[in-house]
């Protein structure tokens, strides 16, 4: 579609404040079918029934669509009574109950017939109203979000009813091919955001597969041959707790500040992702330096799956110490940085890792003798820094494919807050 894009001429005043002069602004529920309207689905499924009706939670589309193989099925006699709330491809889809309240998805053509659970409710607009694509990408805005907020029941419990949705107000252009326009750009960026996401996730597992037969020694690249030896971390190097705290004080020395967030988010350190300045008395910034080779690991999590995970320094931070949060190796023999930024990633490690793992409920530890006495397989010196080498590059391709990803999201919310407020018009 050939678009010419200007600015707004003129805004008027509405509910929802400013408008373009030639919007309108109408409730969700003047705007849906009558017939199959907002509804929400089943309150007791019962039981999985492998061969019942794909059944939506919230669970199965607030990070993205799952594969069918996680959802849901519910058997026909349970089914059979809420059959009003079954969903058509491209019908709309919002979650009105949990953590997750006021996420918007549409429903893809796999998912034609499904149903919902009583924590999701169904959105049929009608066609002959508006522009359906339109109405999905406004509820996804800054409009949608604060509908929610003007409703959204509860506290640890948020919720919203059908009655609430139904009463969302909606910015709308009059011009039908103004509605799909907008459709259509912010339709077009989604698919360029969707794109990436799956190539980040097929290159990942393409990773996930070397990881798992380079550093387990299943499979050896070209030169290499002789057996891995089990080491514990105690022999490996020296590891040490008791960072830094976070606190400021004029009679000590300024430090930036490596966090449990900067570990755990990344698998390199580097000064440049260290923003939090605190201070320590200059014998414990001595101590908690961080050098180029240094390990860091996390030492508590909400769960013993996604404890002790590990980030590795490639450069000397003179001015930069650890904190309290984190647990440091720093290894007799610093070689390899991209070796050691992935072997902790193992299933084997991992395994120890859970089973080390102290606590219950909401928080879990791992203690320094614990870790001083986990084990790790390596081997020599050239092959870790070839294995390294071959996961680096792999590393570096996700990395570039992270960037344009967040590139192409900024562009969109740019998008979506120039052209869903009439700023910016498509005609």
């Amino acid at each position: 579609m050939n678009r010419r894009v200007e600015l707004a001429a003129a805004f008027k005043e509405s509910s929802l404040g400013p408008v373009p002069v030639n919007w309108y602004v109408r409730d969700l529920g003047s705007l849906v079918d009558r017939e199959r309207g907002i509804r929400y689905g089943i309150v007791q499924p019962g039981k999985f029934d492998p061969s019942g009706r794909l059944l939506i939670r919230g669970q199965d589309y607030s990070r993205g669509w799952v594969d069918a193989s996680e959802m849901f099925r519910v058997g026909d006699d349970v089914e059979r009574r809420y059959k009003n709330a079954r969903v058509i491809a491209g019908d709309l889809i919002i979650t009105i109950v949990g953590a997750s309240t006021g996420e918007v998805a549409k429903v893809p053509a796999w998912l034609d017939g499904a149903n919902l659970t009583q924590t999701t409710a169904r959105i049929a607009v009608d066609t002959r109203n508006v522009q359906p694509d339109f109405v999905y990408h406004m509820l996804r805005s800054q409009v949608g979000a604060s509908n929610v907020t003007s409703y959204v029941k509860g506290g640890a419990q948020p919720g919203l009813n059908c009655g609430d949705v139904e009463q969302f107000l909606i910015p709308i252009p009059e011009s039908r091919a103004e509605q799909e326009a907008i459709a259509e750009a912010l339709s077009d960026a989604d698919a360029l955001i969707e794109g990436l996401e799956r190539l980040i996730a097929k290159k990942r597992l393409i990773k996930q597969g070397a990881m798992q037969d380079l550093l387990t020694a299943k499979r050896r690249l070209p030169g290499f041959s002789g057996e891995w030896r089990r080491y514990k971390l105690s022999e490996l190097g020296e590891i040490a707790g008791s960072g830094i705290d976070k606190k400021f004080s004029e009679n000590e020395q300024p430090v930036l500040l490596l966090n449990y967030t900067d570990v755990y988010r990344k698998s390199y350190i580097t000064g440049n992702i260290l923003s939090h300045r605190v201070t320590a008395p200059e014998a414990k910034a001595r101590r908690c330096q961080i050098r180029k080779g240094d390990v860091f690991f996390t030492p508590t999590s909400e769960t013993p799956d996604d404890i002790a995970r590990c980030a590795v320094a490639i450069r000397d931070i003179p001015d930069a110490g650890y904190s309290y949060h984190v647990v440091r190796l720093r290894l007799n023999e610093a070689d390899s940085s991209d070796f050691w930024a992935h072997i902790f990633e193992t299933e084997d490690f991992r395994r120890q890792a859970r089973l080390n793992a102290a606590g219950s409920g909401t928080r879990y530890v791992i203690t320094l003798p614990k870790f001083r006495n986990t084990e790790v397989s390596i081997p020599g010196r050239p092959e870790r820094e070839a294995v390294g080498a071959v996961l680096r590059d792999m590393h570096d391709e996700i990395e570039v494919l992270r960037t344009r990803l967040d590139k192409a999201r900024q562009v969109k919310e740019g998008m979506m807050q120039n052209l869903l407020t009439g700023r910016i018009r498509l005609v």
